[in-house]
């Protein structure tokens, strides 16, 4: 029997074995490439701990139930689309309401940005929870996920002129709200 280097293969193919094969090594070296990613947007969207840990193993959950569903194309989009609406579902319906040094920890955990300056961290974190949902979405898929504006395209469902639209205002208001620390940033 032909040996199979996982780690070499890519997304699309070793999810195919998950797939046709039910093979578990190769969910679990999918897992361990996306797990803190998926983690990491999940605390962002959740903005608590508890909650986010919660939505993140039901995300994993659907990932490997639904596995049937992907047909192909970026696995990333897919599995964020998965995740995405995982924390939507969470969301749904629900009185959402912030205690102050809850979020701080939630902004330091996420370790997102890095600035050195603790202050200007801070600084840059609570301007992008202000921006509108749907700006601090791509904001955080492109510079916190590291997603390709295609990626954040197709787990969105939108058009990638939408998306650098979208950037291109959210980096318009974050400039604006950051603009006492103009200095510090440039």
């Amino acid at each position: 029997m032909k040996s199979i280097d996982y780690p070499a293969l890519s997304d699309e193919d070793l999810f195919e074995l998950v797939k046709r094969h039910n093979d578990k090594v190769a969910f679990d070296v999918l897992y361990k490439r996306y797990d803190r990613r998926l983690f990491s947007y999940c605390l962002r969207a959740m903005e608590d701990r508890d909650e986010a840990k919660d939505v993140y193993q039901q995300a994993i959950m659907n990932i490997y139930a639904k596995r049937d569903t992907f047909k192909g194309g970026s696995y990333v989009a897919w599995l964020m689309t998965i995740v995405r609406n995982q924390c939507l579902m969470a969301k749904r319906g629900k009185k959402y309401t912030r205690d102050v040094d809850e979020m701080q920890n939630v902004l330091v955990a996420s370790d997102s940005v890095g600035a050195t300056d603790h202050g200007l961290n801070e600084a840059v974190h609570k301007a992008v929870d202000s921006l509108p949902a749907d700006f601090k979405e791509v904001v955080a898929m492109r510079y916190f996920d590291e997603f390709s504006y295609e990626q954040i395209a197709q787990t969105l469902g939108i058009s990638m002129s939408l998306v650098k639209v979208r950037l291109f205002r959210a980096k318009k208001l974050l400039l604006e709200a950051l603009s006492p620390y103009r200095e510090e940033l440039l």
